[in-house]
């Protein structure tokens, strides 16, 4: 799981961040978390997120258009939004946004608002787990373009990767 967390304040990026990571330690969930002050930089790379953790006001761009350019990135993105500010309230939850926090956060909502993203993940995921050159590959149903046979073999056309054979035989 993908994880990214920004906020312009150094203490709350760092608490945000300490956080997710006991409460998916505590649940045995692999997850690498990215956290960054420096939001234009998250802009300047193509990483898919599949939480996302945004203060809203920052320098260089707001949390609300960093979170429609994540969301385009991956429509199921559970995003939260930490803020002092209540007047950006109605643009975030336009973004279906999961959770909207006041600063200071109160971690036990922190964590209840974990437990229903990680119930909405594992409902809106499907993963398909398809043989290719001896080793299995995850692939997310979502992502599949198309399928096709040629040749006694089954091809399966994805969004990152356009032509993955898979299923050497019929």
């Amino acid at each position: 799981m993908n994880i990214i967390i920004v906020d312009d304040e150094a203490v709350f990026l760092e608490s945000i961040s300490l956080h997710i990571s006991e409460y998916m330690k505590s649940r045995s969930i692999p997850c690498n978390i990215t956290s960054t002050s420096h939001p234009m930089d998250i802009l300047q790379n193509s990483e898919v997120y599949d939480l996302a953790f945004l203060d809203i006001q920052m320098d260089g761009i707001d949390g609300i258009s960093l979170a429609k350019e994540l969301r385009n990135r991956n429509r199921k993105l559970a995003l939260f939004f930490i803020t002092n500010y209540r007047e950006y309230q109605d643009d975030a939850m336009d973004l279906q946004a999961f959770r909207f926090f006041d600063k200071p956060f109160d971690v036990n909502r922190l964590y209840s608002g974990l437990d229903k993203a990680m119930e909405y993940i594992d409902k809106v995921y499907i993963d398909l787990f398809l043989y290719s050159d001896g080793a299995y590959k995850q692939v997310l149903a979502d992502d599949i373009l198309y399928i096709e046979r040629k040749n006694r073999k089954v091809y399966v056309h994805t969004v990152t990767d356009l032509q993955s054979n898979f299923f050497s035989e019929i």
